[in-house]
């Protein structure tokens, strides 16, 4: 691609441009070094839920955005509930009236799979 144009959206694995995986081998940021096990060391660590949705709002107000209301801990399922079947599939909602009225829905483990989600949800809330 020449200098400065945008790179087509298709070359990077999907039409959207959300995963760059088809182009992973040139923006390897460690070439040679062995992929590291998140999963592992999030179970080592003992994250759980709470701590990988906060560390995924730390992101974002490391870029200035505002931390996130009391609400949204209070109105969010982040985890499945004991007491009654629910879809698991993550979604973020947020109110089109009110800013503080945002929350996500997912049913995190401490995986890699799933911190990546929940930066990808929030990313719908503050985005």
């Amino acid at each position: 691609m020449p200098d400065g144009k945008p790179i087509p959206a298709h070359l990077f694995g999907n039409i959207w441009a959300q995963q760059w995986n088809n182009i992973y081998d040139m923006l390897e940021p460690y070439p040679g070094v062995s992929d590291l096990d998140v999963t592992a060391e999030l179970e080592k660590q003992k994250y759980d839920a709470v701590r990988m949705t906060k560390s995924a709002e730390s992101f974002y107000t490391s870029l200035g955005f505002p931390p996130l209301p009391q609400t949204f801990w209070e109105r969010s399922m982040l985890t499945r509930p004991r007491d009654r079947d629910v879809v698991c599939h993550a979604s973020a909602q947020q109110h089109r009236c009110r800013d503080d009225d945002v929350r996500i829905k997912t049913c995190t483990l401490p995986t890699e799979e799933e911190l990546r989600t929940l930066y990808h949800e929030l990313g719908h809330i503050y985005l």
